[in-house]
C-alpha cells in the first residue's frame, strides 16, 4: 500500500510499478494510524525528511521502518535498532534496506518493533509536556 502522491506523480517520477500495489494517495491525518495499523512495514525514500513525523507514528504502531538518512530522523532512528536509515539518493541502498526491513518483519521477531516503541514513546505528547514541565521548573529554581 502506498500512500502520500497520487499515481501521476509516481508515473512522472519513474518508479517502478511492474508489481500489483494499492495506491491510496494523498490522505487525511486522521486515516494515518489506521494505515499504519494494518501494516508490518514503512517505507520513507523522500529525498530529506525534517523531522519524519509519519515514520514516528509508524514506529508507535510497530511497523519496521526505513527511513532517509537526510533529515531529523536520525533523531530518533537507531540504525537495525530501532528501524532503518538509508541514503534514498542511492537507489541500490534503497532496495536492499527495504528487502532487510521487509525480511525482518516476515520473521516475526519482535525485537526492532519493540525498541520502536519505547523510542516512539520518548517523543509522545505527555514526554513532552513532562519536559517542558521540568525546563519551567529549572528556570524557576535558577531564578529564585
Amino acid at each position: 500500500t502506498l500512500f502520500g502522491a497520487n499515481d501521476v506523480e509516481i508515473r512522472d517520477h519513474g518508479l517502478c510499478q511492474d508489481f500489483p500495489f494499492n495506491n491510496l494517495g494523498p490522505i487525511l491525518r486522521s486515516r494515518v494510524e489506521s494505515v499504519l495499523e494494518s501494516h508490518d512495514v514503512f517505507l520513507d525514500f523522500s529525498d530529506f525528511q525534517a523531522f519524519g513525523l509519519t515514520g514516528l507514528e509508524a514506529m508507535a504502531r510497530g511497523c519496521v521502518v526505513v527511513m532517509p538518512t537526510t533529515g531529523g530522523a536520525g533523531e530518533f532512528v537507531a540504525n537495525g535498532e530501532s528501524g532503518f536509515l538509508v541514503d534514498t539518493s542511492d537507489h541500490h541502498a534503497c532496495v536492499r534496506v527495504a528487502r532487510e526491513a521487509i525480511k525482518y518483519a516476515r520473521t516475526g521477531s519482535s525485537a526492532i518493533p519493540r525498541h520502536a516503541q519505547e523510542v516512539a514513546r520518548r517523543f509522545s505528547s505527555s514526554a513532552a509536556a513532562l519536559e517542558l514541565e521540568r525546563a519551567i521548573e529549572i528556570a524557576r529554581e535558577t531564578k529564585g
